[in-house]
């Protein structure tokens, strides 16, 4: 209805650092933004060979749904710090 409105769940958003292992090249920096966009609720902000800034909607995904996908894409990943935000 009005676009500035959101509800509580669409509010929480989390923001985390990823180290990633097995990335060597930017072919590799390409495979993981495509692996994580096909994410609900994710929003890349920055992929660098060896690490990931993500955030994502609480509501729609998870700091283990986003290890998943970066493990179904070929790597290995663990999360670095998380920050949550409303």
């Amino acid at each position: 209805m009005f676009g500035w409105f959101k509800s509580a769940a669409q509010q929480h958003r989390s923001t985390a650092r990823f180290r990633i292992e097995g990335m060597s090249c930017g072919g590799c920096v390409r495979h993981v933004e495509t692996a994580l966009r096909a994410l609900p609720g994710v929003t890349v902000q920055q992929v660098d060979v060896g690490s990931a800034e993500v955030a994502w909607d609480a509501a729609q995904s998870s700091a283990d749904t986003i290890v998943a996908a970066l493990a179904a894409a070929g790597y290995q990943a663990h999360q670095e710090d998380h920050r949550d935000s409303e």
